[in-house]
């Protein structure tokens, strides 16, 4: 059995994929980018 598609969420120019597998577990799939290190401003502390 393949994995589903549950959805797709389009927003301010993103899109978010919803896929669930066979054995129940549900993932995120999105084409934006992660801030790891700190370039926006933030200081994790």
């Amino acid at each position: 059995m393949a994995a589903r598609m549950l959805g797709i969420i389009t927003t301010e120019g993103f899109t978010f994929e919803i896929w669930e597998e066979p054995n129940g577990r549900v993932h995120f799939k999105v084409d934006a980018d992660i801030d790891a290190g700190g370039e926006n401003g933030q200081s994790g502390g």
